[in-house]
């Protein structure tokens, strides 16, 4: 699988989904039942003795809650999202995995299993072809591909079924290819100090707050000697400094393979914030001005700073030389905006008004002494700039600013993507078990004369070495139900082995098959089949491939249970349901 990692669960594609889950244990209050004949007052007990979030804000940043997370236990972990977003596998606090195979275009689970990875488990009932019916030629399942649909090879009936309308009909044998991932037992002994090795590791480095890099830029490649790698673990931990722009960052990569090696590496960022805040909107120096016409000062500055959200911003005025006397004798106004931002640094820009006393010597109107302003208010404003940092990309902010005195700012920042990896439709695993370790495969078959008259069926499934030797043979054995007849049986895939061969035999009759599927010995599977029409459960096959079938009334209302087994099928629930005509009286 040529994916780096999956985009659901690292918020890049979709919505953001659920990754770890945590229970918080803690004493309870009484911790012992009362021996008093007081006895317990129910609504009062039963509180947690103690409480520690595991997230806290910090700097108005949501981190980690380092200090007391020991009572905070991992229950399971989200290791594959679908495309639409549906869990397909997880690891629960043990590390068992449990794995859903969904279909109908990700709308329902057609697999669900227990002790078993995504890519160890395969189920194929045939009628998600037909739901499907948009010219595709790719597998349900990517790994295994039993239909063609551009080729209609084998044929897909929709006369005889198993459960559902639809089987694979087979004319002559056919020969499938199967890679394999690594056996996990061989490579654990050589390689138990660890084998992973990681690749494109970023080194420590100093930045500024607006020039952080993204995680996933650079990315961090993993590779094993032997076993297949799972998802990369990523965490961050930030560490304050002397001031709020001023902090660390501790970025860990982490992995596990298959045969519990791990490994990680980790970078440490520091952020130092020595830029001064900008200043927007200085209004521009004036020269003979009437001092009767002296303008206010310009509500429309603002300071930015791209790490502060809400630097101070303030205001002085002054008069050359002091003590000047508006209208009396000619002065300059040196007005003085200074942006402090939360870690010290600062920036000032003047505007000088020349003022003469023109006017004044005209009318002989009576001057005012000029007061300066430490604050002002100003109305909601908003600008665009265009800022280009030292990575040669040009980011393009847009602020607001809310009045002077209970200063807000707002930017949006938008940069290039992030660049990863995205070579699959979905970053899921194909198909893919292991070599040297057990599986099941199960499948129900039939032929034309053993759905007339009941007769064993012919066809038989093999499984083949890359040599082409034959590794396994499986014979439907058991009863024949209603012309069907089961296939199941372990094989143990060679522990040398890359690939292996899947070969139908019909045997020199046309042979049917339907509800094929595979899975790790020590699991457990349950499939389940849909109409491809109207999306109804249709059966559900049990841990042994034997089915529940259901069957409904033109209104969609379940009214009838059968039970497939050894002995044959038989309805175990009926039901109908009426409504009382209004003339039933009469």
């Amino acid at each position: 699988n040529e994916c780096e990692f999956n985009p659901y669960t690292a918020g890049y594609f979709n919505e953001f989904r659920p990754q770890s889950s945590y229970v918080y244990y803690e004493d309870r209050s009484p911790s012992v039942l009362p021996v008093s004949n007081t006895g317990m007052r129910i609504k009062d007990e039963g509180y947690m003795q103690s409480f520690s979030p595991y997230w806290e804000r910090s700097n108005e940043v949501w981190v980690q809650n380092d200090s007391d997370n020991s009572r905070w236990t991992f229950t399971n972990k989200v290791s594959e999202y679908d495309s639409k977003g549906n869990e397909v596998e997880n690891i629960n606090a043990i590390g068992i995995y449990s794995a859903a195979q969904f279909g109908y275009k990700d709308a329902l689970a057609t697999a669900v299993a227990n002790n078993a990875e995504y890519k160890e488990i395969f189920f194929e009932s045939f009628e998600d072809h037909v739901f499907e019916n948009d010219c595709e030629t790719r597998p349900l399942v990517a790994g295994l591909n039993l239909y063609d649909a551009s080729e209609n090879i084998p044929e897909l009936s929709d006369n005889v079924a198993h459960t559902g309308k639809h089987s694979l009909k087979y004319t002559s044998q056919k020969f499938y290819y199967l890679t394999l991932a690594p056996a996990c037992s061989p490579c654990y002994e050589t390689s138990k100090g660890g084998s992973l090795t990681f690749t494109n590791v970023p080194d420590d480095i100093t930045v500024s707050c607006q020039t952080v890099p993204s995680p996933a830029s650079p990315m961090v490649n993993i590779a094993d000697n032997c076993a297949t790698v799972g998802d990369i673990t990523f965490q961050e931990i930030r560490t304050n400094g002397s001031c709020p722009g001023n902090y660390t960052l501790t970025r860990t990569w982490s992995a596990v393979d298959d045969c519990g090696n791990s490994g990680q590496v980790s970078q440490v960022i520091t952020v130092s914030d020595v830029e001064a805040p900008d200043l927007i909107g200085i209004p521009p120096n004036l020269e003979d001005v009437d001092c009767l016409a002296i303008p206010d000062p310009d509500p429309g500055v603002i300071a930015i700073d791209l790490c502060d959200p809400n630097p101070v911003l303030l205001f002085d005025e002054i008069l050359l030389p002091p003590g000047a006397i508006n209208c009396q004798m000619p002065y300059t106004i040196v007005r003085t905006w200074t942006a402090i931002d939360h870690c010290g640094n600062q920036a000032s820009a003047e505007q000088t008004i020349v003022v003469n006393i023109g006017q004044r010597l005209q009318d002989g109107s009576t001057g005012n002494k000029v007061t300066a302003s430490k604050t002002s208010t100003n109305p909601i404003r908003t600008s665009e700039i265009k800022r280009t940092n030292g990575h040669s990309d040009t980011r393009i902010q847009t602020f607001a600013a809310i009045d002077r005195d209970h200063e807000y700012y707002r930017y949006t920042d938008e940069q290039s993507d992030i660049p990863f990896v995205n070579t699959c439709s979905a970053c899921l695993p194909s198909f893919m078990p292991y070599a040297g370790k057990s599986y099941v495969l199960s499948a129900w078959i039939a032929n034309d004369e053993s759905i007339a008259s009941g007769i064993i069926p012919k066809g038989r499934i093999e499984i083949m070495n890359e040599d082409n030797s034959i590794i396994a043979t499986f014979n439907a054995k058991g009863p024949v139900v209603e012309g069907w007849q089961r296939i199941e049986s372990k094989i143990v895939i060679p522990a040398n082995s890359s690939s292996i061969g899947l070969r139908i035999d019909t045997e020199g009759s046309d042979l049917y098959l339907d509800d094929f599927r595979f899975h790790p010995f020590r699991s457990n599977m349950n499939s389940y089949v849909y109409d491809p029409f109207s999306l109804r459960l249709m059966a559900t096959l049990d841990e042994n491939n034997y089915a529940s079938f259901y069957e409904y009334d033109d209104e969609g209302i379940l009214i009838r249970v059968k039970r497939e087994t050894e002995k044959g099928i038989a309805t175990v629930q009926e039901g109908r349901t009426v409504l009382k005509p209004n003339n039933a009286d009469r």
